[in-house]
């Protein structure tokens, strides 16, 4: 009976041993890992928001029309017609006119004498 009590004991012992030994490598690394998160947070904090466009003010057909970045098609065709647009304007819009929030969006339309 002793050598199997000799051989739980050992056993036992090593097991232990192993836990200590994660534990002592496993907490550095889980703060290493804490670090780093606060460290990469801090940085994105730091760096500034890169808007992005929220609408492309661009010709479909004769007409004006609103899409969104990377569409196929306009998800709003307005009734305003190229044709009344002075010709620097017109060309803007052939090539898009980004703007970035429904204000902005608002002012351009305004400024072109564009109706909705």
């Amino acid at each position: 009976m002793q050598p199997i009590r000799l051989r739980f004991v050992a056993l036992f012992s090593i097991l232990i041993s192993l836990m200590v030994c994660a534990v002592i490598i496993m907490v550095p690394a889980a703060h290493r890992m804490e670090d780093y998160k606060a460290e990469t947070a801090a940085q994105l904090a730091a760096q500034p928001p890169v808007p992005e466009k929220a609408f492309i003010l661009k010709a479909s057909g004769d007409h004006l029309a609103l899409w969104r970045e990377g569409a196929q098609r306009p998800y709003r065709v307005l009734r305003s017609e190229l044709w009344l647009l002075s010709e620097e304007d017109r060309q803007a819009v052939e090539e898009g006119i980004s703007v970035y929030t429904e204000g902005e969006l608002m002012q351009l339309l305004e400024d072109l004498g564009a109706e909705e």
